[in-house]
């Protein structure tokens, strides 16, 4: 596999050898936000090229700029 999805806040083992991760929370939740934010800087700070998505008011899934 290449391509792994996490839930539940699971958070990607070092050392593993997928060419993409997809971390799914609940932004809605404050406590799953939080600890989303946790996670970004674990594997940011492991050198990661992270992207942020969210789907729109229509449902299309996009990348937010900052304003």
């Amino acid at each position: 596999a290449r391509v792994i999805l996490l839930c539940d806040g699971q958070i990607l083992p070092e050392g593993t050898s997928f060419t993409r991760c997809l971390d799914l929370f609940d932004a809605s939740d404050d406590s799953a936000r939080m600890q989303a934010r946790d996670r970004w800087r674990v594997y940011k700070e492991r050198g990661y090229d992270l992207a942020y998505w969210k789907q729109n008011a229509q449902g299309v899934w996009e990348t937010p700029t900052a304003a």
